[in-house]
């Protein structure tokens, strides 16, 4: 599998192990006897996440207090396996994004920057709906002087992975 953190990082392969109680190990590369994280299953929501990061074979863990990990499969053979391991152990597999799950305002939007994902907290900040927020572009919530530019930032930053 490869793994980034949800925003900026990068794609980096790395070697995973689900042992019988529901803990899925991260190898370390070179060193497969090291854990570099564990992750309990049954205490995340498991998210397809393909159509939020428009990458095929793509899924999260979700926990309540840290940020997502995204995970990226090599094929769909290897993508329904993680899945069905995982729904093994999590009775929150979901394919939507439960952003209760988030204690914050949070707001999910594709890589052409529609908001696909809302929590209340976040409907209450912004003074929208969630039916007023889903499907539009994220400009509608940002401040007018990044409005104007935004749909280049996310283009630029599509393009060269630079996070300025």
């Amino acid at each position: 599998l490869k793994t980034k953190p949800p925003l900026f990082g990068r794609w980096k392969e790395s070697l995973f192990c689900v042992n019988k109680d529901g803990l899925l190990q991260q190898l370390k590369i070179g060193e497969p006897k090291k854990i570099a994280r564990t992750f309990h299953l049954s205490r995340f929501q498991i998210l397809d996440y393909s159509t939020i990061i428009n990458k095929r074979f793509c899924f999260a863990l979700i926990n309540r207090d840290k940020e997502p990990t995204i995970f990226q499969a090599s094929s769909e053979e290897e993508f329904e396996k993680w899945l069905e391991i995982f729904n093994r152990f999590s009775n929150m597999m979901s394919t939507h994004l439960d952003m209760e799950v988030f204690t914050l305002g949070a707001i999910a939007s594709n890589t052409e920057g529609i908001i696909v994902a809302v929590n209340q907290e976040a409907c209450r900040i912004t003074g929208y709906s969630q039916d007023e927020l889903i499907g539009q572009n994220v400009k509608i919530i940002v401040p007018p002087v990044l409005a104007s530019i935004h749909d280049e930032l996310i283009s630029r930053y599509l393009r060269t992975r630079d996070k300025r």
